[in-house]
């Protein structure tokens, strides 16, 4: 499954940096993501499940891990209200990669 889908550590943390990356990672987590992406310059076609039945303190920590992972300290915190916000709006994974080419045009993806 190498090369399919892409690295997580390294760039989750840069998303994080935004609010409008938090609020994009918490809807991938819960709603799934759907279509081909580019990420660090390449691309990929796997999809991403959701991962709604996670409590929203269990999706918090996990992004808050993977954001502290390769990420120069202070690293990006995701709290449980960021995922409730997204939570309560449920989208799409086609919606989920239309929101990532949003953020990507406001702030560049790695």
């Amino acid at each position: 499954m190498a090369g399919s889908v892409p690295p997580l550590t390294g760039r989750i943390g840069s998303i994080a940096a935004t609010a409008e990356g938090r609020e994009y990672l918490a809807a991938v987590l819960l709603n799934g993501l759907g279509g081909p992406i580019v990420a660090n310059g390449q691309r990929y076609s796997a999809g991403m499940p959701p991962f709604r039945y996670l409590k929203d303190a269990e999706i918090a920590a996990i992004l808050t891990w993977l954001a502290a992972q390769n990420t120069p300290p202070p690293s990006p915190v995701i709290t449980e209200q960021e995922i409730a916000n997204a939570r309560a709006h449920r989208i799409s994974s086609g919606e989920v990669a239309e929101m990532r080419e949003q953020l990507d045009k406001i702030h560049p993806l790695p």
